[in-house]
């Protein structure tokens, strides 16, 4: 049976470390997790039709559009947190998708509850931005991270299971 979107979050960590990923914040869609893929040619002149073999795949920025979130006590996170990770370092981030999906929000501190369904692992950089405004819209930003190798996905639970809490702010 299909399985709902909802119950899907946005994790990092620092790259190169094993310490447990945190949460980032709210999404409110994912990208396509499938490279483009390049086709090398290789047709010869007694070939009847144009032939090929599969080559390096490439991947575009992921980009995650988000709410303007202020109130970290109602929801986990804000979008001061987000931009913290702008241009910041290199990172290791995660979609983490759940089933029986619950979230709570404790003194500003998001926690969640689940089956793992599936993950999505990948090493770059993010960036940070607000995205366009209009009338009678909602303050929406865009958190574009970049492919700095492959991408790892599983089904079910990850080696990983630690679900971490919101980003420490300094505070």
């Amino acid at each position: 049976m299909a399985k709902l979107t909802y119950g899907t979050i946005l994790e990092y960590r620092a790259f190169g470390t094993d310490e447990a990923y945190k949460f980032l914040c709210d999404i409110k869609n994912t990208p396509a997790f499938m490279p483009e893929v390049n086709r090398v040619e290789t047709t010869t002149l007694s070939d009847p039709v144009e032939t090929n073999v599969l080559g390096i795949g490439r991947f575009s920025d992921f980009d995650f559009t988000i709410n303007i979130e202020d109130d970290k006590n109602l929801v986990g996170w804000t979008f001061e947190d987000v931009l913290k990770l702008d241009r910041s370092g290199i990172y290791e981030f995660r979609v983490e998708s759940f089933k029986n999906f619950e979230k709570k929000v404790d003194g500003g501190v998001a926690t969640f509850k689940g089956t793992p369904f599936y993950s999505v692992v990948w090493v770059g950089e993010a960036v940070v931005g607000l995205n366009e405004s209009e009338v009678d819209g909602i303050n929406e930003g865009t958190i574009s991270v970049s492919t700095s190798s492959p991408i790892v996905i599983k089904m079910g639970d990850p080696k990983d299971t630690s679900i971490a809490t919101a980003p420490e702010t300094g505070e």
